[in-house]
């Protein structure tokens, strides 16, 4: 209980006043009047609260007004929907948190819960880029043919698969240093994965760069080349022959390290019994295996988009990879995600003052991130969100944060990620402290409520009653489980927990827009056209494969260089905001498409 010493002194004197005034009618020989102004004066002096009780938690759901800055036009396309509150959208828009930045975000719900139709709606009213990860096909399918026709953006598809059609993209085209190589080596073998073993990744990782870097200084796709050379007729000896004999520095360089010797100096009868550097080897083969299918061959033997084009005007790419096939793509679509986000953030760190202000904002989602994984997405989450790139991810819970990334991972995410969804949890469970359910209870905070007690007294004669106040969880563990599955909990930012429902792209008309335009028509056009490419174009065909003749130094002469094919004109750089006004597409293909008002909100 809490003091307030102003009303106590007036309490005080009002005492004081009714005794006063009681006594000098009493002297007066008006008693009945005196005794009756004694007992109203007591009463109202009694009732008359000089103490008030110390709310120590105030624990609420977001109110309407406190929803201000999230019901500003939120279907301007420059912002990320969360979800709506009383009969209102509620978008995260530059500005909503003091800050230009959307930061990122993150989905939380079990299977069949609703988490697809959030990445549905977002992509049928974000302007900007977007790259998106797409398992089961069914996103393409709903938003590729809109975002290309209606938004008037570029829109690739990528797919590994075997007998499926496919845009081309090669992972390692736009890499331009020699540290982006062997950078992009390591990450690939990623050795802190093996524990002990370690270091067969970290040896195989310099054979990895110099092939890489083989490939890009003649001009030949890396991963064709990666398969002819690991599946060579004469295997370590032949591959490690044929790239010394290339002659460039680098690759000669890295060989050493990885041989510990130079090629033409080994004792290649001696190496036979070397049982660390075959299982180095070995272990590059095994990592490498699942880049040499038809359909990986085929994805990366060129490129249709840039990374970079992404920053310049808007593009969509949706990364089909089937949830089936997972287990074998798995490390291309690690490679493709790092190799895109690398790049953009080099191309945003050498331009900062141009790509800050008219450079466009790419949205990531990743849905499935527990099995479409990106190895490095907590370094992602504490980095990309300042070059204009924000995450959209998707888990079925808490538990599978830790599972994948391990508690640090789990911790940088969690302290990232400046807004949470979290679709109603199956599980109950009020003892799992560890569970989704508990992280919501515990994160929403505590309000105080009343608690009354009446008590008798020996043989029940005597009643005594008591009032205090007590802390409640805003919502329980099992609470939580019992919403209504359209139901969602939100935190963003400052704000408290918003009682919120889920998105539902029925709701908006660019949803039965979209239904006119199906999935397009993949025509691979082949390569990013340059000046260079079309006149070795008119002398011979492309090829999707590396012949072993290519990978013999006189063929390096024929190939244009890596340096002639880097300094191709990007695309004209368009200025999202300025399109957005004029009501024209960033892509200045047509006219966009207005913006729709909700249906049934």
């Amino acid at each position: 209980m809490r003091v307030n010493y102003a009303k106590f002194m007036l309490r005080y004197l009002l005492a004081l006043l009714v005794v006063s005034a009681s006594l000098a009618l009493f002297m007066l020989g008006l008693w009945p009047m005196a005794l009756a102004s004694l007992l109203a004066g007591f009463w109202f002096v009694y009732n008359f609260k000089d103490t008030v009780a110390e709310r120590r938690y105030d624990g609420h759901f977001a109110r309407p007004a406190e929803l201000d800055t999230l019901t500003h036009h939120p279907l301007e396309g420059d912002g990320v929907l969360i979800g709506s509150a009383y009969r209102t959208l509620l978008a995260v828009r530059p500005g909503s948190a003091g800050k230009k930045e959307l930061g990122h975000f993150m989905w939380f719900g079990p299977n069949r819960s609703g988490k697809g139709l959030s990445i549905t709606s977002n992509l049928l009213q974000w302007r900007g880029s977007a790259l998106v990860v797409d398992i089961k096909g069914e996103i393409s399918e709903a938003t590729a043919g809109y975002r290309q026709d209606v938004l008037g953006q570029k829109v690739i598809i990528l797919n590994p698969s075997s007998f499926e059609r496919s845009h081309r993209f090669d992972p390692f085209a736009e890499m331009e240093t020699d540290e982006q190589i062997f950078s992009a080596a390591t990450a690939f073998m990623s050795p802190d994965q093996d524990g002990e073993n370690a270091v067969f990744a970290q040896r195989a990782a310099a054979a990895l760069a110099a092939i890489i870097k083989a490939a890009k200084v003649n001009g030949w796709p890396v991963i064709p080349t990666l398969d002819e050379l690991l599946y060579d007729a004469e295997g370590l000896k032949g591959a490690a022959l044929k790239l010394h004999k290339l002659g460039d520095r680098m690759v000669s360089k890295w060989l050493t390290a990885f041989l510990s010797k130079a090629p033409d100096k080994m004792d290649w009868a001696a190496a036979e019994n070397d049982r660390f550097l075959k299982n180095s080897w070995q272990r590059l083969v095994t990592a490498a295996q699942y880049l040499t299918t038809d359909g990986v061959i085929h994805m990366t033997s060129a490129s249709d988009f840039r990374a970079r084009e992404l920053m310049d005007r808007p593009v969509t790419v949706y990364l089909v990879f089937r949830e089936s096939e997972l287990d074998l793509t798995l490390p291309l679509f690690n490679l493709v995600v790092d190799s895109v986000i690398r790049t953009m953030l080099r191309t945003y760190d050498l331009n900062v003052p141009h790509y800050s202000q008219h450079g466009v904002k790419t949205l990531g989602i990743f849905d499935e991130a527990y099995r479409a994984t990106p190895h490095n997405m907590p370094d992602y989450s504490a980095t990309v969100s300042g070059r204009g790139i924000y995450l959209c991810m998707y888990v079925q819970s808490l538990a599978q944060l830790g599972e994948r990334w391990g508690r640090g991972g789990k911790t940088t995410l969690l302290d990232n990620i400046h807004t949470k969804i979290f679709l109603p949890s199956v599980d109950r469970n009020e003892a799992d402290k560890e569970s989704t359910a508990a992280f919501v209870s515990n994160s929403c905070g505590q309000y105080m409520v009343e608690d009354r007690s009446l008590n008798k007294q020996e043989h029940a004669h005597e009643l005594s009653s008591g009032v205090r106040l007590t802390t409640r969880e805003l919502i329980t563990a099992a609470e939580f489980g019992q919403l209504k599955p359209t139901h969602s909990v939100i935190l963003t930012n400052e704000l408290p927990p918003i009682f919120a429902h889920r998105l539902e792209p029925w709701r908006f008309k660019s949803f039965v827009v979209a239904q006119a335009f199906p999935l397009p028509e993949i025509d691979v056009l082949g390569d990013l056209e340059t000046p260079e490419r079309a006149e070795v174009a008119a002398e011979a065909p492309p090829v999707t494969r590396v012949s072993r003749a290519a990978l013999e130094p006189q063929a390096a002469q024929v190939t244009p260089s890596v340096a002639a094919d880097q300094a191709a004109t990007t695309p004209q750089t368009a200025d999202l905001d300025g399109a957005a006004a004029s009501g024209k597409s960033s892509a200045g293909v047509g006219e966009r498409h207005e913006e729709e008002p909700l249906i049934g909100f």
